[in-house]
């Protein structure tokens, strides 16, 4: 399946996150951002809120919302991952030698974190950056397993998933061919712009379309090859 397993906020009471940016920059933050803000609006039947946690080399949105946010030197975004991997996992953990290049500022802002997320086992949560070494997404997820917040109904379940950008739906295929023979006599686009996202072969097949209309809240690329553009509503 080409989709990627993404972990939920909104199932974690701690959430740590190294040079993750899961409200701003990361392509999902669309999905992640509801969920998150799902457990920091205290209610008389839940008054509980999560704790963020962020430990950035650059400033981010996340950063920016975070309870507690600690600034890492780029070196040192992975020691710090490795030293709650050993504090957390113990014998289990993988990324000794990492570990071992944590300053000692490092491991004592590494230390506060894991405290917190041992504080929430089955509902702690460690997201690592995107753009961080496949050695360091071993760490963040074995602190996840050891942490027991990985399997069904946890912060990271298996289960929960988000097809990439890659898949194309038989939906689309036969609206290609369809396009190519002829066969779709109008065309509405609503907040999409595939004049600019998708491949070259539909975009020389969705300009067949006799009658072409776009909603959009931009004068964008597919809106200038229509015959019609209507502006869309804002939120």
């Amino acid at each position: 399946v080409d989709a990627e397993i993404v972990p939920n906020m909104d199932k974690a009471r701690v959430i740590v996150c190294v040079d993750a940016d899961p409200l701003g920059a990361d392509k999902l933050s669309l999905f992640h951002t509801p969920r998150y803000a799902g457990h920091r609006t205290p209610t008389s039947k839940d008054p509980h809120m999560s704790t963020l946690i962020v430990a950035e080399a650059q400033y981010s949105l996340t950063g920016s919302n975070a309870d507690v946010r600690t600034k890492l030197e780029p070196s040192q975004v992975e020691p710090y991952l490795a030293v709650i991997e050993q504090i957390v996992a113990g014998g289990t953990a993988i990324g000794g030698a990492c570990a071992a290049d944590a300053t000692p500022e490092t491991k004592a802002k590494a230390q506060q974190a894991a405290e917190a997320l041992m504080t929430a086992r089955g509902e702690a949560l460690v997201m690592a950056g995107r753009h961080l070494s496949p050695h360091g997404h071993a760490i963040a997820l074995n602190i996840n397993a050891a942490l027991d917040s990985v399997g069904a109904g946890k912060p990271v379940d298996p289960a929960q998933t988000v097809p990439n950008s890659g898949i194309k739906s038989d939906a689309i295929d036969q609206l290609r061919s369809d396009l190519k023979a002829a066969r779709v006599h109008a065309l509405v686009f609503c907040d999409v712009n595939p004049e600019y996202s998708a491949d070259r072969d539909f975009r020389l097949a969705m300009v067949k379309a006799p009658v072409r209309a776009a909603i959009n809240l931009y004068e964008d690329e597919t809106a200038s090859t229509c015959d019609i553009s209507i502006p869309g509503s804002h939120w």
